[in-house]
């Protein structure tokens, strides 16, 4: 990705330079972009300092993401220079917590929060992680987050307002035969804007239920919650992902 890489007190980071690949037509970094740098930078500070590719590939096991607070105050633009971080904030049996930060000079623009689930990609069910078999994959307690809880719940209705469906692309579905978890973000963006609703401050999101490779469509709505704006995303009478919209 012609990053620079830098790891320091167990903070991963990357030096980047947005591309016109990477904006949407505001020129703004778009949040599929964003998502996939977040993905990315986690992913190579795992294997970095963990398991490789080649051990998760052989073991089936790993690490998926469940739950994303993302705190927005501004959305760097094309030729801007940023610093993304990301760290561990431990694990516990077979969940994990890992934070992600975005920075423009010496501006703090975007962080996230993250849940993760140690899974058995085979038999689809969560595993025990030992950390004491990865010494290098080391946690630290910074947060801009406060404490850790990851206990907040997002409201669900069957009923939803300005339903569209979106027609899924094979290029949609990743190595895992399920919809990669950027897609869901595209989406999002995109009913955002359809909709004309106001761009959030804060998505808080939830990964429910993987989409399988033979789903070829998703419809998405939205419902009014205490707090601001849920957009649901379902097949059927199945929820597969959900996001509260705060400005």
């Amino acid at each position: 990705m012609g990053m620079e890489k830098k790891y320091q007190d167990s903070i991963f980071s990357y030096q980047y330079h947005i591309n016109a690949g990477d904006v949407c037509p505001k020129g703004q970094l778009s949040l599929k972009k964003l998502m996939l740098l977040f993905q990315d930078i986690a992913l190579d500070h795992y294997t970095s300092r963990a398991q490789t590719w080649d051990e998760l590939v052989r073991k089936k096991q790993a690490w998926v993401l469940t739950k994303i607070e993302l705190r927005i105050d501004e959305m760097p633009t094309l030729a801007s220079q940023i610093k993304l971080s990301t760290w561990s904030r431990g694990t516990e049996h077979f969940k994990g917590y890992r934070e992600f930060e975005l920075t423009t000079g010496s501006r703090k623009i975007i962080t996230a929060n993250t849940s993760w689930i140690y899974l058995d990609l085979v038999k689809k069910s969560p595993v025990l992680f030992n950390t004491s078999e990865f010494p290098n994959f080391t946690s630290t307690q910074n947060s801009n987050f406060g404490a850790l809880d990851n206990s907040w719940r997002i409201k669900e209705d069957s009923k939803l307002t300005n339903p569209f469906i979106y027609k899924l692309r094979y290029t949609d579905y990743d190595i895992n035969n399920h919809l990669n978890n950027t897609v869901y973000f595209e989406l999002l963006e995109d009913y955002i804007v359809t909709n004309s609703l106001k761009r959030p401050k804060t998505i808080r999101a939830i990964f429910k239920k993987e989409v399988p490779f033979n789903v070829k469509s998703l419809t998405v709505g939205q419902i009014q919650s205490e707090s601001g704006i849920v957009i649901i995303f379902k097949n059927e009478d199945q929820t597969h992902f959900l996001a509260e919209l705060e400005n």
